[in-house]
């Protein structure tokens, strides 16, 4: 009991001194960098993050660029994850710009910020397509909200639609966690948890492996995008063995907004 008490206060002694060090980092130092270099300094800052949170990074397959990528989504970790994995270029509601330290992460890998409404989530997807035509990646949360990870929600597929405009591939990116001598249910960030309740519930467990596997990239040329939305998701699904029918859509999630 003792040295789990022990462990886990140097766990936070940790986590706060790297919080620090990310303000400097991502504050001071990143935008004096090139654009091409910021994502560099959020990627390395990511992955000593999950290495003091004492989460095992396992990607399979290969981060293809130029895509559309779509995820799965259970917790604020996965953006920790995937940023480590290389991703950049999230779609994110425009508050998130201001959230301590996430603010400062997703601003440095370039993410596309939406206001609410329609007509706001057309223009995000016109500056999607801009990127997308630059050979740059896009990531979003399709589901619009987290969920337990055992089951995934139906896809939204307006934002699709910057794949379909301007030919690209949707590469699907599947996530998932677990927790060897430890309790899983930790993981997941839903319900009415708070972040920091979250934050340390992981912290207590002996460690955590979060795999993100990177399906084959779908071309979209020749589907409409509720199609590709149906594609994107089933082969997330295959790849998680998930046997359970779509949840209903949620337009909003924590970090990532979308419209149906």
């Amino acid at each position: 009991m003792a040295a789990a008490k022990g462990s886990l206060i140097m766990r936070i002694s940790r986590a706060s001194l790297h919080l620090g060090w990310g303000f400097v980092l991502l504050g001071v130092s990143a935008p004096q960098k090139r654009r091409y270099q910021r994502p560099q300094l959020a990627r390395h800052w990511c992955r000593k993050a999950l290495e003091i949170l004492g989460i095992e990074v396992v990607v399979e397959g290969r981060i293809e660029p130029g895509c559309l990528q779509v995820a799965n989504h259970i917790t604020w970790i996965d953006v920790l994850v995937m940023m480590a994995a290389g991703c950049r270029g999230f779609v994110s509601k425009s508050e998130v710009a201001s959230w301590p330290m996430i603010g400062r992460l997703t601003r440095a890998v370039d993410t596309v910020f939406i206001e609410r409404g329609a007509w706001q989530t057309q223009a995000a997807s016109q500056t999607m397509q801009e990127r997308l035509l630059k050979g740059e990646n896009v990531l979003f949360f399709p589901e619009g909200t987290t969920t337990d990870g055992r089951h995934i929600r139906q896809f939204h597929a307006r934002l699709f639609e910057a794949a379909i405009a301007t030919e690209s591939c949707v590469q699907p990116l599947a996530i998932r966690y677990e927790v060897p001598g430890g309790d899983y249910n930790v993981v997941p960030y839903i319900d009415d948890v708070g972040f920091m309740e979250n934050l340390l519930a992981i912290m207590r467990q002996p460690r955590v492996r979060a795999h993100l596997i990177a399906c084959e990239p779908i071309a979209a040329a020749g589907y409409d995008r509720k199609r590709l939305a149906r594609e994107a998701r089933d082969r997330i699904v295959t790849q998680l063995a998930i046997n359970d029918p779509a949840l209903p859509a949620r337009v909003e999630t924590p970090s990532v907004i979308d419209a149906a």
